[in-house]
């Protein structure tokens, strides 16, 4: 078979909630009480298509193209250094939620062989469209080195 086109997709809901057992003062930077979180749950649903078209020119040789939605669902904050002393101890803030990121891919490639299957030679070219995207990432403060 020379051409082939697979077309797919996936329907998907995600649902957060954050319950914790623990109920007394937050005793590290990275603790909270997610029990008094407002709102504390979330549900986010989407629906998300792939489709890929080949050719294969010939034995050893394919070209392709994909075209593809990705996501990743919304969440909770689950910490946050900034505090507030409430009778002497560290309250931290309440965290927040944030929303899915989603995704948008144009994938164009070739696959080919040569020298009796001996070298394997292929390469790509991407271009994406990823809005609302999350990063995490952590500082340490210099002098406590936490």
């Amino acid at each position: 078979m020379k051409r082939k086109l697979a077309i797919r997709s996936r329907a998907s809901a995600v649902s957060s909630l954050t319950p914790t057992t623990y109920f007394g003062p937050c005793l590290t930077p990275s603790a909270s009480n997610l029990n008094t979180q407002n709102p504390n749950s979330s549900v986010y649903s989407g629906f998300k298509s792939r489709a890929n078209l080949s050719y294969k020119i010939t034995d050893d040789a394919l070209v392709y193209y994909t075209w593809s939605q990705g996501f990743r669902p919304g969440g909770f904050n689950r910490a946050s250094t900034g505090h507030l002393p409430v009778n002497g101890i560290p309250q931290y803030f309440v965290p927040t939620t944030y929303a899915p990121d989603s995704l948008v891919n144009n994938e164009l490639g070739f696959k080919t062989l040569w020298f009796s299957h001996r070298l394997e030679l292929n390469g790509a070219l991407y271009q994406e469209d990823w809005t609302n995207t999350k990063c995490s990432s952590s500082i340490l403060n210099p002098v406590s080195e936490t």
